[in-house]
Order: structure tokens, then sequence, then C-alpha cells
């Protein structure tokens, strides 16, 4: 899909991105916009790997912990993500399936919503795959120093 203004373009290439880009809030386009006026006066953007820039971030105290923190929601977008790539679909497949929309789907895989138990067993059936549900025990808590 391509998004436009008057003056950038952007073009992405997966549904997922599409689901995001649609969500953003106005105040982010013109953030965005701002951006790509930036890059074009420049004339030159340099490009990273996420996962080079996730090395270089989690050596910082507070983007460790606020990752740290998050990584239990993003167990669940994880399996999701991976359950739908085991099935052979695509988000918009595996939304017909379940009776919902693409966006649905693409938010399930970012991790920013807690499914329901229905939502849950929906997704396993149309991947043909079985729910599990377990309970372990944590870790015990270091003390503290």
């Amino acid at each position: 899909m391509v998004y436009s203004d008057m003056n950038w373009t952007v073009e992405t290439l997966t549904d997922t991105v599409d689901a995001e880009v649609e969500a953003l809030p106005e105040d982010m386009w013109a953030r965005l916009a701002r951006i790509a006026k930036l890059i074009e006066e420049n004339g030159r953007v340099a490009m990273a790997r996420i996962s080079e820039m996730h090395k270089k971030w989690m050596k910082e105290p507070k983007y460790r912990k606020a990752y740290e923190a998050l990584g239990e929601e993003f167990v669940l977008a994880s399996a999701v993500v991976d359950v739908r790539n085991r099935a052979g679909l695509t988000q918009e497949e595996l939304a017909r399936k379940m009776g919902t929309t693409q966006p649905v789907v693409a938010r399930l895989e970012s991790g920013r919503t807690h499914p329901s138990m229905r939502t849950l067993e929906r997704l396993a059936d149309a991947t043909g795959s079985r729910l599990l549900i377990s309970f372990e025990p944590r870790a015990p808590k270091r003390p503290a120093r």
C-alpha cells in the first residue's frame, strides 16, 4: 500500500506494516512528514538492522528494564506469528478463517492486545492447532543487594 502526503510517500510491503501505519494517530503523521522532509533535505538515510540496534540498546539500563518487563507479552505475540506461519497462512487468510479482519490479526501479532480465550480458541481452530495453557513455577527472585 502507498501512503502519501503532498511532499512525501511511504510504500509498505506487508499487511502488518499497513495495519501499523493505519493505526497511527494524526500527530504521528505530522512527525513522519517532518522526518521525511529532513531526509529529503539531507539527501541520505543511514540504515541499521533492528537486531543491531536492539543489541546496542540492551546496554542501556532503562531500555533493558522496559524490554524485560514486556517479555511475557511478546511470548504470546511470537507464538501467534509462529502458529500462523506453520499453518502457511497470511494475516488476511488467517483473519478470514477466524471470522475477523486482518488488522485484528496484526494487533494480536504485535503483542499490544490481551486476547480472550475465545480468540485463542478461534486461532487454534483456524490454524489446525491445539491450544494448550500451562502454569509453571516462577524462578526464585534474587535478594536485593
